[in-house]
């Protein structure tokens, strides 16, 4: 299992991004969406994504933390509202 996995990236961020994780972090670094890698449960309990991914509510008890990586915009609103349902209560998320 990985410690964070990160959606949506682009090979000029994964550099970024290596570039300033501690090294004892176990980072995947994965182009595609949420859906479109088709995983029934996450392989971190820590994810980031971008605007397209869509977290299924399955993964809601799997998961310490969300954080995006979105230059002003919102969360998307299956999301939102799982949060703001309690479906994601006590998890950290922004």
């Amino acid at each position: 299992m990985f410690d964070v996995v990160f959606y949506e990236v682009f090979k000029e961020e994964e550099k970024t991004l290596e570039k300033f994780l501690p090294a004892k972090i176990r980072a995947r670094f994965v182009s595609k969406t949420i859906q479109e890698c088709r995983e029934a449960l996450p392989s971190a309990r820590l994810i980031s994504v971008r605007t397209q991914s869509r977290i299924p509510r399955e993964w809601a008890a799997y998961l310490d933390g969300v954080f995006t990586r979105r230059q002003g915009r919102t969360l998307p609103a299956d999301t939102s509202k799982n949060i703001v349902r309690g479906r994601w209560r006590n998890r950290p998320c922004s």
